[in-house]
């Protein structure tokens, strides 16, 4: 039984090192808001690190309806991001996608969060 508790755990911490590597690229969260003419306009905006993965997937939306993104991707966390928002916009080279979907994946053992995982069309 220990040597399985001891072979979890490490492949935990792999885990978590293996996702720190990934984070090579950078990216712009944008916090969206609608004005009093009800244009939308960026209300915030700042960079972060963070890993792009293309391809589909299914997500529940904000909604709770389930569907389909283009693309995850694995932000680290930041100060300025707001999960009580709702309106979020991803820059990623070059091209801007709708931020349909977000979880936060916590660290195993200590509770903090370990990176958020978003849903783009």
């Amino acid at each position: 039984m220990a040597g399985k508790a001891s072979s979890v755990i490490l492949m935990l911490k792999y885990r978590v090192m293996e996702f720190d590597e990934f984070q090579t690229e950078t990216g712009t969260l944008k916090k969206m808001q609608t004005d009093y003419t009800g244009d939308v306009t960026v209300a915030d905006s700042f960079t972060v690190t963070c890993y792009f993965e293309f391809g589909s997937k299914r997500v529940a939306g904000p909604d709770g309806v389930e569907v389909t993104a283009r693309g995850m991707v694995f932000v680290d966390p930041h100060p300025s991001f707001d999960r009580s928002h709702r309106n979020w916009n991803f820059t990623f080279e070059g091209i801007d996608y709708d931020v349909i979907s977000y979880d936060r994946i916590k660290d195993i053992g200590n509770n903090e969060i370990s990176h958020y995982e978003l849903g783009v069309l």
